[in-house]
């Protein structure tokens, strides 16, 4: 798996936010988390379109759209990025080996579904306590 810079800044991003009680501008994000600031603000677009974050007028910010620990990793990388685990860039279900590969194609499809599973129970809320989902 690879994680992307723009899947990075987009949790980092939204941490700083859920870390706050009120609107955060795009300045105050990327202040502190330093990180380029026309490249976060494209990314806010992109998880404002997702309803990941609201946006406000005037003063601006944002402000997440649900309670960080109904936010996952997961989503948030797969807002800004897509699906998660790519083979070649097309998910493992769609592969098809031959010979002694013909069952490579079911062992990355249980490998995107096991960390697919794991990026799912990791929040914004998790993170920010330094807690790491429990096994399943």
């Amino acid at each position: 798996m690879h994680i992307s810079a723009k899947g990075e800044y987009a949790v980092r991003a939204l941490l700083e936010i859920a870390a706050r009680s009120d609107y955060v501008s795009v300045d105050e994000i990327v202040a502190v988390q330093r990180l380029p600031k026309a490249f976060v603000a494209s990314i806010l677009l992109d998880l404002r379109r997702c309803e990941l974050v609201r946006a406000r007028r005037g003063n601006g910010g944002y402000l997440l759209s649900r309670p960080a620990e109904q936010i996952s990793v997961g989503e948030i990388l797969r807002a800004v990025d897509g699906p998660i685990t790519l083979v070649r860039g097309m998910p493992p279900t769609e592969l098809h080996y031959t010979g002694a590969s013909q069952h490579l194609g079911s062992v990355w499809a249980q490998i995107a579904d096991h960390l697919g599973d794991l990026l799912e129970r990791v929040s914004l809320a998790g993170v920010l306590a330094g807690s790491a989902p429990a096994p399943a």
